[in-house]
């Protein structure tokens, strides 16, 4: 089998991860893979590096990177079809959002047999304006009419997809964004030593309890958050220390706010973190909190668990997916603050529940969540498509 994946462009990111780990994956299992995305940002990142060690046949497209009117998205249709046609795959498999419905156009004009779209996030929610919310739908519709399976990281974003009428009910199928469990199994034999190491990472200096929150790796996650809570939370425990894991939108922001306010006293914010460095990090951390209203990124939590970390989360569609409440973490209404404070209280001052939790939470996460699960369900669906044959008129044409 050919398969050819499709997205913007190999950065250090959890789509772009998604797609490496699937390619990795199938090239071991023998198919011919290839990887067509837009430049990197600084030439040679860590994944492009990532890439040529899996052996992954690269292919670099500046058009998908270009943003813009009309002119552009024909320009990359142009360019994405020759490059499908130069491949020749079976089947094309895209992820993203503008890349993505341009690829499945593309791939459908090239006369692939097989097209399949993964759907990291929702394209109609957060902050975006009605009139770009209204021109986004009209393009995912359209796109889902030109390709054969549609993937959704969990069944929340398959159904939201679904009530905006993008695909049918018999397309969509939930396929978690799986982690790699393997890094985080010593850390989690080990967390009796507390992880010094991960400590020093994280900028924690006192013996105190260390929650972590899951920021920049996690696009929709609220830090501040969780810093309102810090001075209710420190009368309690006065050498309490928090960290904010990653980098993003919004940092500077936050390092602001810590260094002229009483956050700075128990408020770490280590900067970006290494791939390398995550399990070490979740060793050190006795409660890991991911405040995010709109829950498509699971990985990061996925991640923490994994490392035998107690889980704490808004109800938000996906996240109650893995994060189960009572049973593989806590889980508060969707911006309560003052539920999630009493959530982590609660498992603050119980650390047999905190353990039993993380236990549960661990074994749930490799179970459901490991990335052996995820490739052989995406695999599976492959078989599936290419035993079918040539779909001809796709059925929402």
């Amino acid at each position: 089998m050919r398969i050819l994946h499709v997205l913007p462009r190999l950065s250090d990111g959890a789509m772009a991860r998604h797609a490496l780990r699937c390619c990795a994956h199938q090239g071991r299992r023998g198919y011919a893979v290839g990887l067509l995305h837009g430049p990197a940002p600084d030439g040679v990142g860590p994944l492009v590096r990532e890439a040529a060690e899996a052996g992954v046949e690269r292919l670099e497209e500046p058009a998908l990177n270009a943003s813009g009117g009309p002119g552009s998205a024909w320009r990359c249709l142009r360019a994405l079809r020759r490059r499908v046609t130069a491949f020749g795959p079976e089947l094309v498999h895209t992820h993203g959002g503008r890349v993505g419905a341009i690829g499945r156009v593309a791939a459908w004009r090239a006369g692939v047999g097989a097209i399949v779209h993964s759907a990291h996030e929702a394209p109609f929610g957060g902050r975006r304006g009605r009139l770009r919310v209204m021109g986004r739908l009209a393009v995912e519709r359209y796109a889902a009419r030109r390709c054969h399976r549609l993937i959704g990281l969990s069944q929340a974003l398959c159904d939201a997809h679904l009530r905006r009428g993008v695909g049918r009910p018999e397309m969509w199928l939930p396929v978690p964004d799986g982690v790699e469990p393997a890094p985080f199994d010593a850390v989690a034999a080990a967390r009796a030593a507390h992880a010094p190491d991960g400590r020093a990472r994280l900028g924690l200096e006192r013996a105190g309890p260390a929650i972590g929150v899951i920021g920049g790796r996690s696009p929709g996650s609220e830090p501040d958050e969780v810093l309102d809570l810090v001075p209710a939370l420190r009368r309690r425990w006065p050498e309490l220390e928090v960290a904010v894991i990653g980098d993003g939108r919004g940092t500077r922001r936050l390092r602001d706010r810590v260094a002229f306010s009483s956050l700075r006293e128990s408020v770490r914010l280590p900067g970006a973190v290494d791939e390398s460095e995550i399990p070490g990090c979740y060793g050190a951390l006795d409660l890991v909190v991911l405040p995010a209203r709109h829950g498509t990124e699971l990985a990061p939590l996925a991640e923490a668990m994994c490392a035998g970390c107690c889980v704490v989360a808004y109800d938000a569609s996906g996240l109650r997916e893995l994060c189960v409440n009572g049973q593989t973490g806590r889980l508060a209404p969707r911006g309560d603050r003052r539920a999630l404070r009493m959530a982590i209280e609660g498992l603050l001052a119980r650390p047999a529940e905190r353990r039993r939790l993380a236990e549960s939470g661990r074994n749930f996460a490799r179970e459901r969540y490991g990335s052996a699960a995820m490739v052989t369900r995406i695999e599976d669906l492959y078989h599936e498509l290419i035993r079918a044959g040539s779909p001809g008129e796709h059925p929402g044409s």
